[in-house]
């Protein structure tokens, strides 16, 4: 949608933001195919990338003239160094680098102390700005993303909730609208005028039953309805015996993935669900760690506790998603592989 729109917009200055590197080459790839390449209208950043280039660099005096802040240090959790922020240097900065986790804090700060210029620089710059997973955004990010919201750029953000499986930062700010609780913050906003909330609902990748399955886990969310309506004679929730899985994939020549590296996939190379996040395969191969083996036994979501990297793992694939399971399957609609009486 983002870059189908950007493409009907060719005489607007258009920015698109994204947190994660293989986002951003999604969206790379999706303008190339489209259009061949980016149009020169369109500049592409990297979260981190653009509030480095475009927000704390070129007003970094107002709170710190020296030194000049060359790049982010990104911090594993939150940084804990006790320090006052009235200790500026001290506080933002590892040397020449600004603390991930405070960078937003830097930009707000900054903006403050220059009398609104960091967000009129902005607004001086572009006309539009789409952040497209914006479920990834935390602490003083979110305070950014109001103040553009407050500015004259057209300013889209297109997000799932039900995906936030990555977040820009740990800091305590903002953390009450983490994960699903983001849409809180947004119908404040609404409710404020600074933005109107659009539900999306129909998914363009998945058919049905596997919208069905990933919807299971958030039984107080919109339904989601497919607009896939391909066929290709393996659609569908597959159980896959242990047995058979050389054969399937041999057969079908699925993704396989897989909740993180301490899951046994039998020497198949395989994606982390959390890193899937974005992609599109055609088929889908799981490997089913504790919880997951616990919910197709029994059918009961509430066997997962933190759904979003599930959700992610479930939504990838356009026409099949399969487990590899051994025993009685409580899911609805599955079909076992290979079928009884197949040879």
């Amino acid at each position: 949608m983002l870059t189908q729109q950007a493409l009907a917009r060719p005489h607007r200055r258009i920015a698109i933001l994204t947190y994660t590197l293989q986002n951003l080459e999604e969206i790379r790839r999706s303008f190339e195919s489209s259009a061949g390449t980016v149009p020169a209208n369109v500049t592409i950043y990297s979260w981190y990338s653009f509030l480095l280039r475009e927000c704390i660099r070129p007003y970094q005096g107002a709170l710190v003239s020296e030194p000049r802040i060359e790049s982010i240090q990104f911090v594993s959790g939150r940084t804990n160094n006790r320090i006052s922020r009235a200790q500026v240097r001290r506080y933002y900065l590892a040397g020449h680098h600004i603390l991930s986790d405070r960078a937003s804090d830097f930009v707000v700060h900054c903006d403050d102390l220059a009398r609104g210029r960091v967000m009129a620089r902005l607004a001086d710059m572009f006309d539009e700005v789409y952040i497209d997973e914006v479920q990834d955004l935390a602490g003083y990010d979110l305070d950014l993303l109001e103040r553009l919201l407050k500015t004259r750029v057209e300013t889209t953000l297109v997000g799932d909730t039900r995906q936030a499986t990555y977040s820009t930062n740990q800091a305590a700010r903002n953390r009450q609208y983490r994960g699903t609780s983001m849409l809180r913050l947004f119908e404040n906003w609404q409710q404020r005028g600074l933005c109107r909330i659009n539900h999306r609902t129909t998914s363009w990748r998945c058919l049905q039953s596997l919208c069905d399955l990933a919807d299971s886990l958030y039984r107080d969310m919109p339904r989601t309805e497919s607009g896939n309506d391909a066929v290709s004679g393996h659609d569908g929730i597959f159980v896959v015996p242990p047995d058979a899985v050389d054969q399937y994939v041999r057969e079908f020549s699925p993704t396989v993935l897989r909740y993180d590296r301490n899951e046994n996939c039998g020497g198949l190379p395989a994606v982390n669900f959390g890193e899937s996040k974005g992609r599109t395969y055609t088929r889908v191969l799981i490997f089913p760690n504790g919880p997951l083996t616990r919910f197709l036994q029994s059918g009961d979501p509430r066997r997962i506790t933190s759904p979003a990297k599930y959700y992610v793992a479930f939504t990838r694939a356009r026409f099949s998603l399969a487990f590899v399971f051994a025993g009685p399957c409580a899911l609805a609609n599955y079909k076992i592989y290979p079928a009884v009486g197949a040879v």
